[in-house]
């Protein structure tokens, strides 16, 4: 006989590992990998373009056409010239921290990030878990970004590669 609360327990872990991105039931991210990556496709940031995030200042879902490999990981895009954008230049276009919460880095936590809970601050794109871990980064970002920039490279080496 099953105990109830074990098929609760059960019930609660089988929702734990996902999060929706606009109408899209997404699985979490595997927080061991170097780039935030969509563990189903192998795709960076769940397939949204990096580059629109400047151009459109939106989350615009790329396309498979448009693939570029960085960081051990593909990354979409909507056209042939974001792609090339990217590829000539990827430090400018790609999430700090590849990806991963913004906030979650500077308190040198992991936690995915979300492409449609962002940021743009001084031209470099950050993605949070959720807004309310974006609104309390807000409430002094340039100390968040500098406790980020510092907690990256420590939490960057400890990732697989």
């Amino acid at each position: 006989m099953i105990r109830p609360f074990l098929i609760r327990i059960a019930a609660i872990m089988l929702f734990l590992p996902v999060f929706y991105v606009g109408s899209t039931l997404i699985s979490r991210a595997v927080t061991t990998e170097v780039v935030v990556v969509d563990p189903v496709t192998g795709v960076a940031i769940y397939g949204f373009d990096p580059v629109m995030f400047f151009i459109e200042q939106d989350a615009v879902k790329g396309q498979p056409d448009f693939e570029v490999e960085w960081e051990g990981a593909h990354w979409q895009f909507t056209s042939a010239a974001n792609a090339a954008r990217f590829a000539d230049a990827p430090a400018i276009y790609a999430p700090r921290f590849n990806g991963y919460g913004a906030f979650a880095i500077s308190q040198g936590r992991i936690a995915e990030g979300n492409p449609l809970i962002w940021a743009i601050y001084e031209n470099e794109l950050y993605f949070f878990h959720s807004a309310d871990a974006r609104a309390r980064w807000a409430r002094d970002v340039s100390a968040n970004v500098e406790a980020a920039k510092v907690k990256w490279t420590e939490i960057y080496e400890k990732l697989a590669r």
